[in-house]
């Protein structure tokens, strides 16, 4: 678990950590990664790491969960208030990944997706708050709905990525649109 609290500082230095751990993923796999290997790379001490991070994955999770939140609260920000429109959530969402794909691409080939699953989950609410797109589901339908779209999500990331991210964020969001809206 991550314990960042909101000062700058402790922000900087866990940015700082989240490089160095890139740095570190470019030699080794998350699995032979240490917390000696990101202090030493991102040059913050062991009492700094174990301050905000109690394992190494945890720096995946923060910056993935604030990914989620940034993409999500993004959208809420771009839509205004025009009515919620799935499709336009995805174009977002996929434009969103497209140029931020770097946290996703180590999560997937450490393969760790429940923390993919984890961070869209909590993140979701976003837009079920704002939008409740589906007013006439139960909460227990609600539930399977998130989670039925957090599988989607890790599945199109994960194949993107595994892929070799060929595919353009449009050329991309065209192939899900077709496959998720069918004759629309």
């Amino acid at each position: 678990m991550y314990h960042i609290k909101a000062d700058k500082r402790v922000r900087r230095s866990a940015e700082r950590m989240y490089e160095g751990l890139n740095r570190c993923l470019e030699a080794k796999s998350l699995k032979e990664i240490t917390v000696s290997d990101v202090c030493k790379e991102s040059k913050v001490g062991r009492a700094t790491f174990y301050r905000n991070f109690d394992v190494v994955s945890d720096i995946l999770s923060m910056k993935c969960d604030q990914c989620f939140k940034e993409v999500l609260e993004g959208f809420v920000e771009h839509n205004g208030d025009r009515p919620f429109d799935a499709k336009n959530l995805l174009k977002f969402y996929i434009s969103y990944w497209s140029e931020n794909w770097k946290i996703i691409d180590h999560i997937v080939k450490s393969n760790r997706i429940d923390i993919i699953y984890k961070c869209h989950l909590k993140n979701s609410l976003i837009i079920a708050s704002k939008y409740n797109p589906n007013p006439h589901l139960s909460e227990a339908e609600r539930r399977y709905l998130i989670a039925m779209r957090s599988g989607e999500t890790i599945s199109i990331l994960s194949t993107w990525i595994l892929g070799g991210r060929k595919e353009t964020a449009d050329e991309l969001f065209n192939i899900v649109r077709k496959l998720l809206f069918p004759g629309q």
